[in-house]
């Protein structure tokens, strides 16, 4: 059988077209987690607690700040930064601002289940002889899919505040940050 060069031309162009038009349409993958990152170094207590509204109890706990480790890497100037690709931000590029006396700031970037709570609770004791203590801050809130998240610790007109905030990118490329309103965390039950 014989396929004129007509058919055979048309037979190329419709392969081809129907190829182009599946590589043009890429399946979309929707992200159905969030990403996170928390702050921490020596003197600073941070844990954080997917898909629950409260802290302690069964919740799967996450300790970012706070534990034997952590406290000498900070100690002695060797605490690491843990990235996952999230955008550099105000907190990142100044991390350095952040450190004390033996006390080294680093940070710690998480993927987290979008759409369920997170709650935190944050701690900061000062060296001996300072006496700045903030106990059992925290705060719940609900990270949106394919959203970055940027929490910290901050000291404001002497009060430690526990900060979240999105991190968002405006249309020139530039890191902007969005505060997100939190619950008050409480103990679970």
């Amino acid at each position: 059988m014989l396929i004129s060069r007509a058919a055979t031309c048309a037979l190329f162009l419709t392969l081809g077209a129907s190829s182009a038009a599946q590589d043009a349409a890429p399946e979309q993958t929707v992200r159905s987690t969030a990403r996170i990152r928390l702050f921490g170094q020596n003197g600073v207590l941070v844990d954080f607690y997917q898909n629950s509204n409260c802290v302690g109890g069964n919740a799967q706990k996450t300790r970012v700040s706070g534990g034997a480790g952590d406290a000498f890497s900070s100690l002695f100037g060797r605490a690491r930064n843990t990235s996952i690709g999230m955008k550099d931000t105000p907190n990142t590029e100044n991390l350095f601002r952040r450190d004390g006396v033996a006390s080294k700031a680093y940070f710690r970037e998480y993927e987290i289940p979008a759409d369920q709570p997170v709650s935190l609770r944050m701690a900061f004791q000062s060296g001996p002889g300072v006496g700045v203590r903030c106990s059992n801050l925290g705060g719940t809130f609900t990270p949106a899919a394919g959203k970055d998240y940027e929490v910290a610790l901050e000291r404001q007109s002497g009060q430690c505040v526990a900060v979240v905030q999105e991190i968002r990118q405006d249309e020139a490329g530039k890191v902007t940050m969005q505060d997100v309103q939190t619950a008050p965390t409480a103990d679970c039950k």
